[in-house]
């Protein structure tokens, strides 16, 4: 009876090992998604040798474009599960516009991770934005054109985050509304 109770709890702490090594987060090394309908053949593929983004390649619009490595080699630790593929019309509406987003960094920076854009229009990849955390209520972001050294490009600022419920309501005229 003992030898079994004994057999029980080793089972036990072994199966308990295995599950929680089995629970570890590893990073993605390859992720590929397809938007659109069947006919419309876009999609994106990003790859990471675990600690740097090592491809990126979107398929739009029936052209295939692969961002140059020089682009890619500072996008460390990419969490390829974050990757988004976003689209907007730019200059006044006449430019399609597409960029594949995703979060990337060892630490977030107050509370953040670091984000990178990929965008693409006119029928090639156009530059690299990183937008980077700096403070609680601002973020600074960093261009690079290909083959161009990074250059700071703007700030955003969050002026207010209003609590829930602490909104102003405004009236007709503009001017807040009386409150019950």
């Amino acid at each position: 009876m003992d030898r079994k109770v004994v057999a029980i709890v080793v089972c036990l702490l072994l199966f308990s090992i295995v599950a929680h090594a089995a629970d570890e987060r590893r990073p993605w090394t390859t992720v590929e998604f397809k938007v659109g309908n069947l006919n419309d053949k876009t999609s994106v593929r990003l790859e990471s040798d675990g600690v740097r983004l090592t491809k990126a390649v979107l398929a739009w619009q029936g052209k295939t474009y692969e961002i140059p490595d020089a682009e890619l080699k500072d996008i460390i630790a990419p969490q390829l599960d974050t990757a988004d593929l976003l689209f907007y019309w730019g200059d006044n509406y006449s430019v399609r516009c597409a960029y594949i987003e995703l979060r990337f960094g060892a630490k977030p920076f107050y509370g953040e991770f670091s984000k990178v854009h990929f965008l693409f229009h006119s029928g090639k990849y156009q530059d690299r934005t990183i937008t980077v955390k700096t403070s609680d209520t601002t973020w600074q972001d960093f261009q690079k054109l290909p083959g161009e050294d990074m250059r700071k490009t703007g700030t955003i600022t969050q002026l207010s985050s209003p609590k829930a419920g602490t909104e102003p309501s405004v009236g007709g005229d503009g001017k807040p509304a009386p409150q019950p």
